[in-house]
């Protein structure tokens, strides 16, 4: 591992509130009604710039709904209402109601990005709402209409940004709901508006990108998103802060270096497979499945990998020993056939696997070629190869070191009530073990790993579910809503400075191509050749990346082309090609890739990055889980000691096609256990 530290970002929010300065802006009130519905008209009279519902109150029959309401420091008092009642406090008395700093940071986004100029020039938030959601523009739908926004969450200091999808109410006797105002989705009346309701169409999920260095998705992600959010909140509301907020940013002590792994998952695949017959099950009274098992047949055939590895179809009446895929109709098809130590059965639904408008029932595989070119595949073969592994008790699949890896550890899991318990030894022979609380002739180890779980649980507010025992020690891991974010400050500010519209002079270009080294004679000339056709004295970015494209050998990956870029910026101050993906900005990236532990406080957390440059998105944030070691006196040492061996069982590829593994890839063992435990097939010892 490589033990060089870096800064890593995080969504972990460093701030500290300045008391005085929160004081001399705003006033807080705590209302408290019998009548919720009084409480929209009420709010707008009172000039509130944010709310936040509290506690619903509920003695004998009366119920009571109790809100915290911001206003400008020099706002007119409301006039009483007997229904409502207001409360003033000041901001040490906030913690009182269980309003804490996460509250009260929101409550001033809230203001922010709710809220706007009046007619007087004083800032407003008419329609004021209780969450907090921004519009992604860029993810409007159609039929019916369908808004996305963000949501923004605040737990702990940790800023959570949740996808989240609107639909139109074409209800007109609905009149209230939430309507699109200053950029957010706002609850209130229809008034010849558009309303929707907080609710996805058959249950799709409108996904927002992490991040994105697309000119088109430019500030339409979460890393931008929340950027943005704090900002424009300290900018705005800078005497509020003694600090911050800003994104916090943590050493990574240890880390892996991202490596391509998909190669090693089809390598495997082709070894376990050599010299052997895999069978397909089909119903003999199917005609679609039929066609789909000879078209995955013949496919299979004309792979070279698979040449040595035998390919054939059976009914699955038939009963055959060895490897078997047993094509089904659906997840309930009644055919559905258990596994035994002799019939290691991988179960394909074959719908899953087919374009019925371009190929009928046959296996697709669009422009690929190969059966081991398509993803879907191989993670098919990997599951069917590590279902051998588990019903045979011997695990294969896996190289030597990662075999030696995971014969250092024990692993326990917590799922449905149950524990599980799993073993490897040093010549790769596995045992499994479920356990039930309460349940006598157990180790000293699992009873203490079970109490672990119950009793860590009941008073810890993270909840772990995965235990390692290395030697005579415990480590729990744990999912947490921490997440790594790239340096967006400095990769925005350089996409600013490769926009498309920017104009560049043609006499520029060519001045920078003609001084350029002649170590590729070929290549310059080819560029040069290229400028000095353009028949216009300026011509935008996004004009001349057009015309590279149309020559094949001006990509940006020689050195030639990098160099012509580099010179141009120095001379330009503009990138005609955005270079943020080299290796010399991999400072802006740290965390992003690769495999690492870093420490935010006093706690541990390991990363499990991306293996490959991304090409332009990143469609989901790198998650930090957890690492405690329990009871350690040390527990630096202990979590730095074992963290090699731990990258070693996450970076091997196999378990997530093409991608890191983000736990050890023997609690994927456990998974599939459980898995064929809930269709019949005994694997565990009791």
């Amino acid at each position: 591992m490589n033990t060089e530290e870096k800064l890593a970002k995080t969504n972990y929010i460093d701030f500290k509130f300045n008391e005085p300065g929160i004081n001399q802006q705003f006033s807080f009130v705590i209302i408290t009604t019998q009548i919720p519905k009084k409480l929209g008209s009420w709010f707008k009279k009172a000039q509130a710039l944010a709310i936040k519902k509290l506690t619903v109150i509920i003695n004998g029959n009366v119920r009571q709904t109790r809100y915290l309401m911001m206003i400008s420091r020099t706002a007119k008092i409301m006039d009483t209402d007997p229904d409502i009642q207001q409360k003033f406090v000041n901001f040490e008395q906030l913690g009182q109601y269980g309003i804490t700093d996460d509250d009260l940071l929101l409550m001033l986004m809230k203001c922010r990005f709710q809220g706007k100029l009046d007619e007087n020039r004083d800032w407003c938030n008419f329609n004021a709402t209780d969450r907090l959601f921004l519009i992604m523009p860029n993810h409007t739908k159609e039929k019916p209409q369908q808004r996305v926004a963000l949501e923004v969450m605040f737990d702990q200091h940790v800023l959570k940004l949740i996808s989240r999808t609107f639909t139109e109410i074409e209800d007109d006797t609905v009149n209230v709901g939430y309507a699109v105002s200053e950029g957010c989705m706002k609850w209130q009346y229809r008034n010849r508006q558009q309303i929707f309701r907080l609710k996805s169409v058959d249950n799709q999920k409108n996904l927002i990108n992490f991040f994105s260095i697309q000119e088109s998705d430019y500030e339409q992600d979460k890393v931008s998103t929340l950027h943005k959010l704090l900002s424009l909140t300290q900018l705005q509301y800078w005497m509020c802060f003694k600090s911050g907020p800003i994104a916090h940013s943590c050493l990574t002590e240890m880390a892996v270096d991202k490596k391509n792994v998909t190669p090693l998952k089809r390598a495997r695949i082709i070894d376990q497979l050599i010299h052997k017959t895999v069978t397909l099950m089909i119903d003999p009274e199917s005609a679609a499945q039929r066609e789909f098992a000879e078209s995955f047949g013949r496919l299979w055939q004309r792979t070279p990998e698979l040449a040595t590895c035998q390919i054939k179809i059976i009914t699955d009446s038939a009963m055959t020993t060895g490897l078997n895929i047993q094509i089904l109709d659906d997840s309930q098809d009644s055919r559905y056939q258990k596994n035994t130590p002799h019939q290691v059965i991988q179960h394909l639904i074959y719908k899953n696997f087919v374009n019925e408008k371009v190929a009928g029932n046959a296996l697709y595989l669009g422009n690929k070629v190969h059966l081991l070119e398509d993803a879907k595949i191989r993670t098919l073969l990997s599951q069917l190869l590590i279902k051998q592994d588990i019903l045979s008790g011997k695990i294969t699949f896996p190289n030597r070191d990662e075999m030696a890896a995971a014969a250092k550890f024990r692993y326990y899991m917590m799922a449905d009530k149950a524990y599980y318990r799993l073993e490897i030894d040093d010549a790769g022979n596995l045992t499994s073990q479920k356990a039930t609380k309460g349940q006598r002739g157990l180790s000293a180890e699992f009873e203490r790993v079970i109490h672990e779980f119950d009793e860590g649980n009941e008073r810890e507010a993270l909840k772990f579910t995965k235990i390692l025992a290395y030697e005579d020690k415990l480590y729990k891991l744990g999912e947490t809503a921490l997440r790594i974010i790239p340096n967006a400050e400095q990769i925005n500010a350089m996409m600013r400075k490769a926009r498309s519209h920017h104009s560049i002079h043609r006499w520029a270009l060519l001045k920078v191509a003609n001084e350029l080294d002649d170590c590729n004679r070929e290549l310059k000339q080819a560029l040069i050749t290229k400028i000095e056709r353009i028949n216009t004295e300026t011509i935008t970015i996004g004009s001349f990346q057009k015309i590279l494209k149309t020559a094949p050998t001006l990509s940006w990956r020689p050195k030639l082309m990098a160099t012509f870029n580099q010179r141009f910026f120095d001379n330009a101050h503009v990138w005609l090609h955005l270079p943020v993906k080299q290796q010399i900005y991999d400072d802006w990236w740290n965390g992003i890739y690769g495999i690492g532990l870093l420490m935010l406080g006093s706690d541990y957390y390991y990363y499990v990055g991306r293996n490959q440059i991304i090409k332009q998105d990143l469609t989901r944030a790198t998650s930090l889980k957890q690492v405690v070691a329990l009871d350690s006196m040390q527990p630096k040492a202990d979590i730095q000691r074992i963290m090699p061996l731990l990258a070693t069982l996450m970076n091997s590829g196999y378990v997530r096609d093409g991608q890191y593994t983000v736990v050890p890839f023997p609690f994927k063992y456990i998974r599939e256990i459980m898995e064929l435990e809930t269709h019949g097939t005994q694997v565990t010892k009791h």
